[in-house]
């Protein structure tokens, strides 16, 4: 994926993601409940792993089922353990990396995960 990643023009990123991050607000118990914020929204191209890709992956812990690329901007603040809202989907950001050190193009290892009673 990396190698096409490079040859993509901003046409290919068809899809409007949300970037969120993780924080805890205090409830009126005492207890602490988990939000999420959205900090960017990006348009991005989401890509299923192949079936051989993911029975390599796993045997990780965190299973890499979709890459998705986004266009570079030092100005977001991409972490692991991030999400992404697609919709009524969410994938989780294992890793990431700056394709080719190039400042053209983000490249995100993500988990699909379903999110019960997920905060936006």
């Amino acid at each position: 994926m990396v190698k096409a990643c490079c040859d993509l023009t901003a046409g290919a990123l068809k899809e409007q993601i949300e970037l969120q991050s993780k924080g805890n607000v205090r409830r009126a118990g005492g207890g602490m409940t988990t939000t999420w914020s959205t900090y960017a929204t990006v348009r991005a191209k989401i890509t299923p792993k192949r079936p051989s890709d993911f029975m390599r992956a796993m045997k990780l812990e965190q299973q890499t089922t979709h890459e998705i690329v986004v266009r570079y901007s030092s100005t977001l603040s991409l972490a692991v353990g991030h999400r992404i809202k697609f919709g009524s989907r969410y994938f989780h950001i294992n890793g990431f990396l700056n394709v080719e050190e190039a400042n053209k193009w983000f490249l995100l290892q993500c988990t699909e995960k379903p999110e019960a009673g997920a905060t936006s």
